[in-house]
């Protein structure tokens, strides 16, 4: 990228974050923080706008366990892990690779340092990348830490696997491994990678390896909280699965699952941020563990269920507002569509004037038109909150598109959904 264009690039991101301020729609503050519910300048509003899926953030069990920690072992470790590592550190990733089948489990302080110490380890200088045009910001920044400037990157469209057959057929002759890197669910759309097609991929290529960031698919799908994906992929011998412990683990912190110990061991000895940076603290570990506790029991799929059930009714109350819905109907992401970014300020303030909060997806996380509202849902929510807040968004919705002789159709076209999605059975 050119000085000038990466210039042009701050700038408009500044733009956008400066009008965004000032319609006030984003860096609102709360002074309550209670689950379903919290406070912006005197309002009560219904938390649509959390990341913390399964509600795990207010369990009366992670809040015991990180105290009973905070009390035993203090605030915080202050001792790099190659010199001195907590044994309750080491617990906990052993109870992290039970879940994951046995894995080599490693746990970091961030998903973006978890990144960061794994992919220039694990990418060889024999190596190739193709990374989704929509994988998370940090797993694109990590890849530009590759020590050798011979490991090719390479972008392909969002979830295009004729794209991405077309690149790997270019690169089998030269590389030794070609590396796919994408999300198990994709932040902002609220959609999937095409598991069927990649195990097809993977199947047939034996060099195509897939490193995946799962961060916003982990304990509220799969075995035991393992997330979106994990259980899904046929060649898991081939695929290096990076999270996080917060979101819906109801912590904070990230991990990265090896399918062997190769990369485990290079990624332990030459990880540089899992040595410098600090370990998780214990008062962390310690909701850490409980939350273990939860993935390892039944309970686990009751509360998947209660998510579950949430999920399908908002996207079906969605889809019968005539919506331009992106996300995939499983998720509990929801992006709705807008287009131009002033309306959706109007949009989005309305909404929020009604008590409900959500989240605006905003240039650059999204194309500078591609503007949209996006919702998420969690266990903390009620079946009659997600009702009165579809009601809400179309109310607002269709009422700024009137006043901004916006038709609905050419919101679809802008989001290429010239066909109405299926209803969910």
């Amino acid at each position: 990228m050119s000085n000038i264009h990466y210039t042009q690039l701050l700038n408009s991101i500044s733009d956008v974050y400066d009008s965004g301020k000032k319609a006030k729609v984003v860096c609102l503050e709360t002074d309550s923080w209670n689950g379903p519910f919290f406070q912006i300048d005197g309002l009560e509003m219904a938390n649509f706008g959390s990341c913390g899926y399964m509600a795990l953030e207010k369990d009366p069990r992670l809040i015991s366990r990180s105290i009973e920690y905070t009390k035993k072992y203090g605030t915080q470790w202050g001792v790099s892990r190659t010199f001195l590592i907590a044994n309750i550190l080491t617990k906990l990733e052993a109870r992290l690779s039970e879940i994951f089948d046995g894995a080599g489990v490693f746990v970091f302080s961030s998903t973006s340092l978890a990144h960061t110490s794994a992919i220039p380890i694990i990418v060889q200088p024999q190596d190739a990348v193709i990374l989704d045009k929509q994988v998370h910001f940090s797993v694109n920044t990590a890849t530009q830490l590759i020590p050798s400037k011979e490991v090719p990157r390479l972008m392909v469209k969002h979830n295009n696997m004729n794209m991405l057959e077309s690149f790997i057929q270019r690169l089998k002759d030269k590389h030794e491994k070609i590396w796919y890197m994408a999300d198990g669910v994709y932040s902002m759309y609220g959609d999937f990678p095409p598991v069927e097609e990649l195990n097809s991929l993977m199947s047939k290529y034996e060099q195509l390896h897939i490193y995946v960031d799962d961060a916003h698919g982990v304990v509220w799908g799969g075995k035991n909280g393992t997330g979106s994906i994990f259980d899904k992929i046929q060649h898991k011998d081939r695929m290096v699965l990076a999270t996080t412990m917060g979101k819906s683990f109801g912590a904070i912190g990230g991990m990265i699952v090896f399918p062997d110990k190769q990369f485990y061991s290079k990624v332990q000895k030459f990880g540089g941020p899992l040595s410098y940076s600090h370990p998780l603290p214990p008062p962390i570990i310690g909701a850490a563990m409980a939350t273990t506790d939860i993935l390892l029991s039944p309970e686990i799929y009751e509360m998947q269920k209660e998510l579950s059930d949430r999920i399908s009714y908002c996207h079906q109350l969605l889809e019968d507002a005539d919506l331009p819905v992106l996300s995939d109907p499983k998720c509990p992401i929801k992006f709705i569509g807008i287009g131009n970014l002033e309306m959706g300020y109007k949009i989005h303030r309305k909404i929020l004037d009604s008590g409900y909060y959500l989240n605006i997806a905003l240039f650059p996380a999204v194309a500078i038109n591609n503007t949209g509202l996006r919702l998420s849902l969690n266990r903390h929510i009620s079946l009659r909150q997600i009702e009165g807040l579809v009601n809400v968004i179309k109310e607002h919705y269709f009422t700024t598109l009137a006043e901004e002789d916006t038709e609905l159709h050419k919101v679809r076209r802008l989001f290429k959904l010239h066909k109405r999605k299926n209803k969910v059975s």
